[in-house]
Parts: C-alpha cells; sequence; structure tokens
C-alpha cells in the first residue's frame, strides 16, 4: 500500500530547508502529482523484485515521504539523512514502531553486520559532488541478493522546459544527471535488472532496480 503524505500537513512542517523539495506539497497539483508518481512507481519495483522484506534502508530520506510507505513494506525501516526535523514530524503522525531514523552522514555511518534487502536512494545520489562514495557504501550495506533502487532526473532540455512551466528552479546541488549517475553505478559493479523511464513527453526520470 502506498501512502501519500497530506501536502497541507507536509506545508505546516516545512523547516523551509534547501535540501528538502518543496514539490510534494507545491501549490501546483500538476507538479506534485508528477512528483509522488516517482515514489508510487519505485515502490512498484519493489514489490516486483524484494522477495526477503525484512530491512529496508531509505539513504537520504529527506522530509520521510517515503518511509510510512516502506514500513507497511518491509519489517524493519531505517531512514538516513543529515537533516531529519521534519522526517521525525512525520513519524509521529503517520510512524510505526518499525522505523528508525538516523541523522547522520552516509560516509560515516556504520550500520555494523547489518545488511539490507533493500535499498533506496531516490533523486539523492545527484546531490553528491561525488556520488561514486554513497554508491559503494550502499554495496556494502546490501545483502547479496538484495536490491539498490534509484530515482535520478534526465537533466534533459524537457526537464528545463517543465520547471519553467512548473515555475520551479533546478536545486543548486544538482551536479550530475541521471545518465552520469547511472556510469557510475555500472562502474562500482551494479547492474541494472529494471528500469522505467517516467516521462511527460519526455524522459524526465530513470527510475531503476540494480543488484550487485
Amino acid at each position: 500500500m502506498f501512502i501519500r503524505i497530506d501536502p497541507d500537513f507536509l506545508k505546516e512542517i516545512s523547516t523551509h530547508n534547501e535540501h528538502t523539495p518543496r514539490l510534494y506539497f507545491y501549490g501546483n497539483a500538476w507538479a506534485r502529482n508528477f512528483f509522488w508518481r516517482r515514489l508510487e512507481i519505485s515502490h512498484e519495483l519493489m514489490l516486483k523484485y524484494v522477495n526477503n522484506k525484512e530491512n529496508c534502508l531509505d539513504l537520504g530520506c529527506g522530509n520521510g515521504v517515503f518511509l510510512p510507505t516502506l514500513a507497511k513494506t518491509f519489517q524493519n525501516v531505517i531512514g538516513l539523512d543529515i537533516e531529519t526535523r521534519e522526517a521525525e514530524k512525520i513519524l509521529v503522525k503517520y510512524g510505526s514502531d518499525n522505523i528508525k531514523l538516523i541523522n547522520g552522514d552516509v560516509h560515516t555511518t556504520d550500520f555494523g553486520d547489518l545488511k539490507f534487502d533493500a535499498i533506496c536512494a531516490l533523486d539523492v545520489l545527484e546531490h553528491f559532488k561525488d556520488p561514486y562514495g554513497p554508491i559503494l557504501k550502499a554495496k556494502e550495506w546490501l545483502k547479496e541478493d538484495g536490491y539498490f533502487f534509484t530515482s535520478l532526473p534526465t537533466e534533459g532540455f524537457f526537464t528545463i522546459m517543465s520547471r519553467k512551466l512548473s515555475g520551479t528552479k533546478k536545486p543548486f546541488d544538482h551536479y550530475h544527471t541521471g545518465a552520469e549517475v547511472e556510469k557510475m553505478m555500472e562502474k562500482a559493479g551494479f547492474k541494472r535488472v529494471g528500469r522505467i523511464v517516467f516521462s511527460w513527453l519526455f524522459p524526465m526520470y530513470f527510475i531503476s532496480a540494480w543488484k550487485k
């Protein structure tokens, strides 16, 4: 079951953090629905590929909008981000006792012997100046039969045009295109096993499932 967080609630708890996208509660209904659809497609891929739904990591969970859905899908869920204030409020309203939030940096976080059946980094990796480090961390944390799910903006001409039409701006820290990040995934030894090119007239996001 996919859970959409109430946009009025998201607006209410917003800290206006520069790392948290406004599109989940943006006034433009078309832009908001389009942005939520990325997560719905990612969830559909998880249901299709992941058989053992024990442990899941939401890498770069942001304001935590995906966590309630993951909590309904997996036995144990961890949300990792350098800013978790909004996610904490979402868990109070929508949360479950099988979700743990970690306010920390991917580069210094240590999960010990814990391995994950699924890791998702949805519109996250392009925000790193060097995504290769977080990609290798995800590979280290993933079970041998686990899956890594990514959503990445194409950053093509039509992405630029859609932002103009919806009245939004490109985040200042979109350092890489989706294609560039996917090349780093392959360099790190990941193999893509499923992909949906999410489009509005033209490709806007690459949503993919990967294995080690």
